[in-house]
């Protein structure tokens, strides 16, 4: 009887909870995020001066590769300065980690920092080549317009 009155009971549980419980897959756990690698305080003090020499517009092409150079006319250096000059007075540099960039020498490395002024803020990118000059520089309001290592 007691028997009976168990299979009764377990009869009723998988009735009422739709059957035997079946193993169900469970999304993959999210992927824990990298930390970002320790900031260069060489490297974060080369974009802080670039920066501001950028925005004054007295940038010093001997800092830069041949390539490079070649692209920076007066009127680009102009025309740069005057958009980094609307942002305002700098107050800080964040490093944002390691990026990537397109058609600099093999060796490169790309660091991004976001850049806060006083009325505004803007994403700088730039390389450095294995000869230690400065193999790329840009500047956008998103990070959609420089792209990502994840791109």
């Amino acid at each position: 009887m007691r028997a009976a009155m168990m299979l009764a009971a377990l009869a009723l549980l998988l009735a009422v909870s739709g059957g035997p419980a079946i193993a169900r897959p469970h999304p993959a756990p999210a992927a824990t995020p990298a930390p970002l690698p320790p900031e260069d305080p060489a490297i974060s003090k080369i974009a802080f001066g670039q920066f501001l020499a950028w925005q004054i517009g007295k940038v010093d092409r001997s800092r830069y590769t041949d390539a490079v150079d070649a692209l920076m006319t007066p009127d680009t250096i102009a025309a740069a300065a005057q958009d980094l000059v609307s942002l305002g007075a700098l107050q800080r540099v964040v490093w944002k980690g390691p990026s990537v960039a397109q058609g600099v020498p093999a060796g490169s490395k790309t660091y991004l920092y976001q850049v806060i002024c006083s009325d505004g803020q803007v994403y700088m990118q730039f390389s450095i080549g294995p000869n230690g000059k400065l193999a790329s520089m840009v500047f956008r309001k998103t990070l959609l317009e420089i792209g990502t290592p994840s791109d």
